[in-house]
Protein backbone atom coordinates (compact mmCIF):
# COMPACT_ATOMS: atom_id res chain seq x y z
CA UNK A 1 0.00 0.00 0.00
CA UNK A 2 1.51 3.28 -1.08
CA UNK A 3 0.74 6.50 0.71
CA UNK A 4 0.24 9.68 -1.28
CA UNK A 5 3.30 11.97 -1.35
CA UNK A 6 1.64 14.57 0.87
CA UNK A 7 1.00 11.93 3.54
CA UNK A 8 4.57 10.63 3.31
CA UNK A 9 5.84 14.19 3.84
CA UNK A 10 3.51 14.68 6.81
CA UNK A 11 4.65 11.44 8.42
CA UNK A 12 8.32 12.29 7.82
CA UNK A 13 7.84 15.77 9.30
CA UNK A 14 6.28 14.25 12.42
CA UNK A 15 9.07 11.70 12.74
CA UNK A 16 11.65 14.47 12.41
CA UNK A 17 9.89 16.47 15.13
CA UNK A 18 9.74 13.51 17.52
CA UNK A 19 13.38 12.64 16.82
CA UNK A 20 14.46 16.20 17.61
CA UNK A 21 12.52 16.12 20.89
CA UNK A 22 14.12 12.82 21.87
CA UNK A 23 17.62 14.06 21.06
CA UNK A 24 17.20 17.18 23.19
CA UNK A 25 15.21 15.72 26.09
CA UNK A 26 17.23 16.36 29.28
CA UNK A 27 16.03 13.20 31.01
CA UNK A 28 16.95 11.01 28.04
CA UNK A 29 20.31 12.77 27.75
CA UNK A 30 20.99 11.98 31.41
CA UNK A 31 20.03 8.33 30.92
CA UNK A 32 22.21 8.05 27.79
CA UNK A 33 25.12 9.58 29.72
CA UNK A 34 24.69 7.13 32.57
CA UNK A 35 24.54 4.27 30.09
CA UNK A 36 27.77 5.42 28.43
CA UNK A 37 29.50 5.72 31.82
CA UNK A 38 28.36 2.25 32.87
CA UNK A 39 29.56 0.79 29.58
CA UNK A 40 32.97 2.43 29.95
CA UNK A 41 33.30 1.22 33.55
CA UNK A 42 32.38 -2.30 32.53
CA UNK A 43 35.28 -2.53 30.12
CA UNK A 44 37.80 -0.24 31.81
CA UNK A 45 41.35 -1.37 31.19
CA UNK A 46 40.43 -3.98 28.58
CA UNK A 47 40.92 -3.99 24.84
CA UNK A 48 37.20 -4.25 24.33
CA UNK A 49 37.29 -3.98 20.56
CA UNK A 50 38.76 -7.47 20.47
CA UNK A 51 35.94 -9.11 22.42
CA UNK A 52 32.90 -10.81 20.85
CA UNK A 53 30.70 -8.97 23.34
CA UNK A 54 31.88 -5.66 21.94
CA UNK A 55 31.19 -6.76 18.39
CA UNK A 56 27.66 -7.75 19.40
CA UNK A 57 27.13 -4.44 21.21
CA UNK A 58 28.50 -2.49 18.26
CA UNK A 59 26.14 -4.25 15.86
CA UNK A 60 23.15 -3.50 18.08
CA UNK A 61 24.28 0.10 18.57
CA UNK A 62 24.54 0.68 14.83
CA UNK A 63 21.08 -0.78 14.28
CA UNK A 64 19.58 1.34 17.07
CA UNK A 65 21.12 4.50 15.59
CA UNK A 66 19.74 3.58 12.20
CA UNK A 67 16.26 3.20 13.63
Amino acid sequence: MDFPPWMQRAIQARLDEVTARIEHDPELSRVRGENDEAFEALFAGKDIEQTPEYAEWENRYIVSKGL
